[in-house]
């Protein structure tokens, strides 16, 4: 989604939402803001980079990952530890 907003016209970002993709206009803004707050990480974990600080946000469903940028950094391990339950 990132990509794709840098390569649209400034202005332009609802329109292109609305003839590219299925679902509203809060679903992409939650995945670049969640790309931003993990997606070194992610980047690197699939490229198969081992990190021993990476913690295990590819495994969350949707939901999950939403909820987990409201949490405070000090508490997600924690949290991801009780979501894969």
């Amino acid at each position: 989604m990132k990509e794709a907003k840098d390569l649209v016209p400034y202005g332009a970002w609802g329109q292109w939402l609305q003839e590219s993709v299925r679902y509203s206009k809060s679903t992409p803004a939650n995945q670049m803001h969640f790309y931003e707050e993990y997606g070194s990480s992610l980047s690197a974990a699939s490229a198969g980079e081992s990190l021993p600080d990476f913690q295990p946000v590819g495994n969350l469903t949707y939901t999950q990952a939403s909820i987990l940028l409201d949490v405070q950094e000090e508490e997600r391990e924690q949290f991801m530890a009780n979501s894969s339950r």
